[in-house]
Protein backbone atom coordinates (compact mmCIF):
# COMPACT_ATOMS: atom_id res chain seq x y z
CA UNK A 1 0.00 0.00 0.00
CA UNK A 2 1.72 3.39 -1.04
CA UNK A 3 2.22 5.99 1.60
CA UNK A 4 -0.07 9.14 1.18
CA UNK A 5 2.38 12.16 1.84
CA UNK A 6 -0.50 14.47 2.81
CA UNK A 7 -1.92 12.02 4.87
CA UNK A 8 1.55 11.24 6.73
CA UNK A 9 2.11 15.34 7.62
CA UNK A 10 -0.93 15.56 8.97
CA UNK A 11 -0.62 12.59 11.61
CA UNK A 12 2.75 13.56 12.13
CA UNK A 13 1.28 17.02 13.02
CA UNK A 14 -1.14 15.38 15.06
CA UNK A 15 1.53 13.48 17.26
CA UNK A 16 3.47 16.46 17.79
CA UNK A 17 0.73 18.12 19.01
CA UNK A 18 0.03 15.41 21.23
CA UNK A 19 3.28 15.13 22.22
CA UNK A 20 3.48 19.33 23.28
CA UNK A 21 0.10 18.92 25.51
CA UNK A 22 1.85 16.06 27.22
CA UNK A 23 5.24 18.15 27.99
CA UNK A 24 2.99 20.90 28.90
CA UNK A 25 1.41 18.94 31.38
CA UNK A 26 4.32 17.36 32.51
CA UNK A 27 6.12 21.22 33.18
CA UNK A 28 2.63 21.76 35.28
CA UNK A 29 0.93 25.27 35.33
CA UNK A 30 3.38 26.38 38.11
CA UNK A 31 6.88 26.28 36.35
CA UNK A 32 8.26 29.24 35.12
CA UNK A 33 10.82 29.94 32.44
CA UNK A 34 14.37 31.17 33.52
CA UNK A 35 14.37 34.82 32.86
CA UNK A 36 17.59 34.06 30.09
CA UNK A 37 19.19 37.90 31.92
CA UNK A 38 18.54 36.74 35.50
CA UNK A 39 20.55 33.59 34.40
CA UNK A 40 23.43 35.12 33.20
CA UNK A 41 23.67 37.46 35.94
CA UNK A 42 23.53 34.21 38.18
CA UNK A 43 26.58 32.03 36.04
CA UNK A 44 28.65 35.28 35.77
CA UNK A 45 28.76 36.36 39.50
CA UNK A 46 29.17 32.63 40.82
CA UNK A 47 32.13 32.66 38.67
CA UNK A 48 33.56 35.97 39.61
CA UNK A 49 32.97 35.14 43.25
CA UNK A 50 34.60 31.83 42.99
CA UNK A 51 37.77 33.36 42.43
CA UNK A 52 37.14 34.58 38.62
CA UNK A 53 38.82 31.80 37.14
CA UNK A 54 37.23 28.36 36.27
CA UNK A 55 37.87 25.66 33.78
CA UNK A 56 35.66 24.88 31.38
CA UNK A 57 34.65 21.70 33.02
CA UNK A 58 33.34 23.26 35.99
CA UNK A 59 31.51 25.85 33.81
CA UNK A 60 29.70 23.38 32.03
CA UNK A 61 28.68 21.79 34.95
CA UNK A 62 27.20 25.09 36.08
CA UNK A 63 25.64 26.20 32.97
CA UNK A 64 23.90 22.57 32.66
CA UNK A 65 22.69 23.07 36.31
CA UNK A 66 20.81 26.30 35.06
CA UNK A 67 19.02 24.62 31.97
CA UNK A 68 21.65 26.25 29.09
CA UNK A 69 24.94 24.46 27.35
CA UNK A 70 28.26 25.90 26.49
CA UNK A 71 26.83 27.93 23.31
CA UNK A 72 26.01 30.15 26.02
CA UNK A 73 30.21 30.90 26.28
CA UNK A 74 30.66 32.16 23.22
CA UNK A 75 27.32 34.51 23.60
CA UNK A 76 29.03 35.64 26.38
CA UNK A 77 32.49 36.05 25.01
CA UNK A 78 30.97 38.35 22.44
CA UNK A 79 29.19 40.41 24.60
CA UNK A 80 32.42 41.33 26.26
CA UNK A 81 31.41 39.60 29.45
CA UNK A 82 33.40 36.61 29.55
CA UNK A 83 37.07 36.37 28.71
CA UNK A 84 38.96 33.05 27.49
CA UNK A 85 42.83 32.96 28.79
CA UNK A 86 44.84 30.24 27.14
CA UNK A 87 46.66 27.86 29.56
CA UNK A 88 50.03 25.39 28.39
CA UNK A 89 49.00 22.18 27.30
CA UNK A 90 45.71 23.47 25.23
CA UNK A 91 43.58 24.12 28.81
CA UNK A 92 41.56 26.95 29.48
CA UNK A 93 40.28 29.38 32.03
CA UNK A 94 37.36 31.41 31.64
CA UNK A 95 36.74 34.55 34.01
CA UNK A 96 34.26 37.99 34.00
CA UNK A 97 35.10 41.13 32.13
CA UNK A 98 34.92 44.62 34.55
CA UNK A 99 32.59 45.47 31.78
CA UNK A 100 30.63 42.63 33.16
CA UNK A 101 31.21 43.44 36.71
CA UNK A 102 30.09 47.28 36.13
CA UNK A 103 26.95 46.62 33.86
CA UNK A 104 25.52 43.74 35.58
CA UNK A 105 26.19 44.79 39.18
CA UNK A 106 27.92 41.49 39.97
CA UNK A 107 29.82 43.28 42.85
CA UNK A 108 26.94 42.22 45.17
CA UNK A 109 27.37 43.87 48.47
CA UNK A 110 30.52 44.69 48.23
CA UNK A 111 29.95 46.58 45.18
CA UNK A 112 26.35 48.16 47.13
CA UNK A 113 28.93 49.81 49.77
CA UNK A 114 31.30 51.52 47.33
CA UNK A 115 28.75 53.39 45.86
CA UNK A 116 27.22 54.48 49.55
CA UNK A 117 30.51 55.44 50.00
CA UNK A 118 31.02 57.60 46.60
CA UNK A 119 27.74 59.24 47.54
CA UNK A 120 28.90 60.50 50.90
CA UNK A 121 32.51 61.58 49.91
CA UNK A 122 31.47 64.95 49.07
CA UNK A 123 29.39 65.75 52.22
CA UNK A 124 32.45 63.98 54.36
CA UNK A 125 35.11 66.32 52.29
CA UNK A 126 33.37 69.22 53.24
CA UNK A 127 32.96 68.51 57.06
CA UNK A 128 36.19 67.59 56.65
CA UNK A 129 37.90 71.05 55.69
CA UNK A 130 34.76 72.95 58.06
CA UNK A 131 35.51 75.82 60.63
CA UNK A 132 33.93 73.27 63.34
CA UNK A 133 36.60 70.26 62.52
CA UNK A 134 39.92 73.37 62.06
CA UNK A 135 39.44 73.77 65.94
CA UNK A 136 40.13 69.68 66.60
CA UNK A 137 43.62 69.95 64.51
CA UNK A 138 45.41 72.75 66.69
CA UNK A 139 44.73 70.03 69.73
Amino acid sequence: MPINQATLLKELRTVRQIVERLEEQIAGPDSEETDPYQRRREVLRTIYWSGNSVAFEALDQLLKSKGTDYHWIAQQVKKGYLSVHPLPGGEKRYSVTSKAVRELDLGGEAGEAGAMAALSEAAFAEDWESEEDAAYDTL
